[in-house]
């Protein structure tokens, strides 16, 4: 993950820019930093396999990307949660870390005989839990084809980045960093969603220019939603 210092005090140049007359030489040095995954298929049952639940509690962590009652995703990514009916009224909470090792949780609404995808990304996920019972229908939590920031993205021109060889140009598939702070909240870093599905061969590669480096939560966002 990358390693960031302090920038805002760097220029080139000796008279260029705001120059000697201003009481500053030379121009801001704006330093972008590189990301780059290359992350695997989405599977609908990575991280909890297709159960149900007798009541009130938590799922069996046993997907695919399970070893002993942990999963660990390949990259920062978004969550998903499939259902083969309507789990509407269930409440499905997911705990976790995020790249840095931070806890954090995110809650939904179970869906109507189709799949949700958190807005959170998680590195690894340690708990699952319900609030009432999942019987008459099956209920999996997998990984999505949505990436976490390595660092705050505030707005769309805060990064570059390219798919697949292809440079993004369009705001489709971002979400910017979310300060709100709950359990229903967006990534505090923000994150992208990936234009075709990932597959183990597709990268995504992207430079990011931080707005504010000169505090952390400029840098990485606000602190995690835990409660």
């Amino acid at each position: 993950m990358p390693h960031v210092t302090h920038f805002s005090d760097l220029r080139i140049g000796r008279g260029e820019g705001k120059g000697t007359r201003y009481g500053v030489r030379g121009l801001d040095v704006v330093v972008g930093q590189r990301y780059t995954i290359t992350p695997t298929a989405i599977v609908t049952g990575a991280v909890c396999a297709t159960q149900s639940a007798a009541a009130a509690g938590n799922l069996t962590i046993n997907g695919t990307l399970a070893s002993g009652g942990v999963a660990t995703l390949d990259v920062p990514r978004a969550v998903t949660v499939t259902s083969t009916g309507n789990d509407s009224t269930v409440n499905v909470t997911i705990y976790g870390t995020d790249v840095y090792g931070k806890s954090l949780v995110w809650s939904t609404a179970g869906p109507n005989a189709s799949f949700t995808t958190s807005a959170k990304a998680f590195k690894t996920v340690t708990r699952v839990a319900v609030d009432t019972a999942v019987v008459s229908t099956l209920i999996a939590i997998g990984t999505g084809d949505r990436f976490g920031f390595p660092l705050k993205v505030a707005k769309r021109s805060d990064v570059q980045v390219f798919w697949d060889n292809a440079l993004i140009t369009t705001n489709s598939g971002f979400s910017v960093a979310d300060a709100t702070g709950s359990a229903k909240s967006g990534d505090v870093r923000g994150t992208y969603s990936t234009q075709s599905a990932a597959n183990a061969s597709r990268v995504l590669d992207m430079v990011i220019f931080s707005a504010d480096p000169d505090t952390s939560d400029g840098l990485y966002g606000t602190d995690q939603f835990t409660s």
